[in-house]
């Protein structure tokens, strides 16, 4: 806090102590100001204490002073102490603390530094879902949920103008590439990987029905399922051909639609055109094969006149 917002919630602590008519109204607002007085001297643990005793009574608990101080201590307890520490406790109790504030607070006095702290709490969050994403690691995975859901809760509670949908398609996105890239490190053992992606990137498609990397990824992931089973089917018995061979075409049947909304979406990437010529070679289709193959030989003979 700016030292200006130290006067203010002295002066706050002064107003409430001046106007309590009980011995208990006076111990209550002298708890609040020894909590904010270590608070200020950065003694996060002992103005903790402090401050979690005020709440604990009856009458502090509806203090929205005590409550708006309680988030400002483990706000600051979570950076200083705990180092932004994503598994930090002290971290949800100054949500918690903050929100609550912002329930009793009724004429709106510290609305304005409620929010901006919780913004504040709400980006490492974010952050933390994104170093989750990034590490790709299998166990922290389920992690990265979490603390979007909590990056999205706080923002939507406090009434951010941010643009959600623009988050979620990206942390959509994001997750998916991760579960991607798990997939192909192991595809035997990390096979539910491959379904989690495509889930993803449907998560995206329904806040954005047009969205051409995820129409696209999606008719690459089940067509590179289907050809990659096509790949194998030298290896197995005959009895097993079949099989493979219908999963195998039913696979690139499902990744033709994406594909083809895809290109409609964006009829001049070249990816998509390259991946309909692919999916009708393996589907049989000679006719629109040959269409695609030579758009894109086209597209392929202007881009080289380009350099």
């Amino acid at each position: 806090m700016k030292r200006n917002q130290t006067i203010w919630i002295l002066m706050c602590i002064f107003l409430l102590m001046a106007g309590g008519n009980t011995l208990r109204a006076q111990n209550v607002e002298e708890l609040i100001r020894r909590a904010y007085v270590k608070y200020d001297d950065k003694d996060y643990q002992g103005a903790a204490a402090e401050i979690d005793a005020v709440t604990d009574m009856k009458k502090g608990a509806g203090n929205p002073l005590a409550w708006h101080i309680k988030g400002f201590i483990y706000k600051d307890m979570f950076v200083h102490e705990d180092g932004q520490n994503p598994k930090s406790k002290a971290r949800e109790v100054a949500v918690d603390a903050l929100f609550k504030s912002m329930e009793l607070d009724s004429d709106d006095d510290f609305k304005a530094n409620n929010i901006n702290a919780l913004k504040f709490l709400a980006s490492i969050y974010f952050n933390d879902a994104r170093d989750v994403i990034e590490a790709r690691n299998k166990q922290d995975m389920p992690l990265a949920d979490h603390y979007y859901a909590q990056y999205r809760t706080i923002t939507e509670r406090i009434g951010s103008d941010e643009n959600l949908d623009e988050k979620d398609i990206m942390y959509y996105l994001a997750m998916a590439t991760a579960c991607r890239k798990i997939y192909e490190t192991d595809r035997e053992d990390n096979a539910e990987y491959y379904e989690k992606s495509n889930a993803f990137y449907k998560k995206v498609l329904d806040v954005d029905p047009d969205n051409f990397p995820a129409l696209y990824s999606l008719g690459v992931s089940y067509y590179n399922k289907g050809a990659s089973n096509l790949e194998k089917l030298p290896e197995l018995d005959i009895q097993d051909v079949i099989r493979t061979q219908g999963e195998s075409m039913q696979a690139i049947q499902v990744a033709l639609p994406f594909m083809l909304k895809a290109y409609e979406v964006n009829p001049e990437r070249i990816e998509a055109i390259k991946g309909l010529k692919y999916i009708h070679f393996n589907l049989h289709d000679h006719e629109k094969h040959e269409f695609f193959n030579e758009k894109l030989e086209m597209m392929e003979k202007e881009e080289s006149g380009k350099d």
